[in-house]
């Protein structure tokens, strides 16, 4: 869940810093093409954000909900109602290691995606693909 919600703040970082200095007119011999919706002002990104942005967005609520699903839990109680959606539940924790590995999740994100999410990210652009937010 640390990875996956550290993922998360990454890339609204990554992303509000980008919108900020992103062109308003596409930049051709830059390679900012990539048009971005940022609050009703579209910026324009190049390969290498667009794609960076696309996989933190849709990866990092994945990892936080895989995350979730299997850290340990008892007395599980949930309320589904009309427009209510809740769950309340005691962690089954006796060694408090869920703590430590949010902890180390926390941690290692910004390493994984600042060291070797650069290099993933150009080499699925050199591929020939390049996915974008909108």
């Amino acid at each position: 869940m640390g990875f996956g919600w550290t993922a998360g703040m990454c890339f609204f970082g990554l992303l509000l810093y980008w919108a900020r200095i992103s062109p308003t007119l596409p930049e051709p011999q830059l390679g900012l093409v990539y048009p971005h919706n940022e609050h009703g002002s579209i910026t324009y990104f190049s390969a290498f954000q667009a794609t960076s942005c696309f996989l933190l967005f849709s990866i990092s609520p994945l990892l936080f909900l895989i995350g979730f699903s299997i850290a340990p839990k008892k007395n599980i109680k949930t309320r589904v109602g009309k427009l209510s959606w809740s769950m309340k539940f005691d962690p089954d924790d006796p060694r408090k290691v869920l703590g430590w590995s949010q902890l180390g999740g926390a941690i290692l994100a910004p390493l994984v995606i600042f060291t070797v999410g650069p290099s993933f990210v150009h080499l699925v652009n050199r591929m020939g693909t390049v996915l974008n937010i909108g």
